[in-house]
Parts: C-alpha cells; structure tokens; sequence
C-alpha cells in the first residue's frame, strides 16, 4: 500500500516536472515571440503615424507659405493698380 501510494506520488511528480519542463522549453517562447511581434508591430504603426502627422504638418506649412505668397502677389498687384489710378487722375487735366 505504502508502495502504491509512493509510486503515485513519483508518477504526478514526474509529470509535474515534464509539464513545467513542456512549458518552459515549448510554450514560454513561443508567448515570448508573439508579444515581441505584437509589440514590434506596434511599434512599426506607432512610427508611420508619426509619418504621416510630420508630413501633414509639412503640408500644411507649405500651404501657408503659399498662401502668404499668394496674398504678397495680390497685394503687390493691387498696389500697382492703385498707383497706375493716381498716375492717370494726376495726368487728367483740372
């Protein structure tokens, strides 16, 4: 009985450690693996949205600029149209 009962002890012993064992050379790292592709995947879509925000902030800054350059042109035109008016007010004779 002392036997028996000894045996069964040793047999979940053994199969306690080949479970761990399993676990430890099988299952862990291939977890491991797939949080680190997970978190590298991560990583990868974390940097191209910080892509596309930089080169939408480029965009828009180059937007600007050629709205200002688009105002500076506009208002250098309407100062020449008025300049060309007061010639031709000052030539009409009073």
């Amino acid at each position: 009985m002392r036997n028996s009962c000894l045996l069964e002890i040793g047999r979940y012993l053994l199969l306690s450690f080949l479970a761990w064992l399993f676990w430890r050379l099988i299952i862990q790292p291939q977890l491991r693996k797939k949080r680190e592709a997970a978190e590298s995947a991560k990583t990868a879509a974390d940097l191209a949205i910080i892509r596309e925000a930089k080169r939408a902030a480029q965009q828009k800054i180059e937007h600007d600029e050629a709205m200002r350059q688009e105002q500076k042109r506009q208002r250098i035109n309407a100062e020449m149209q008025t300049k060309r008016l007061r010639e031709m007010v000052q030539k009409i004779p009073a």
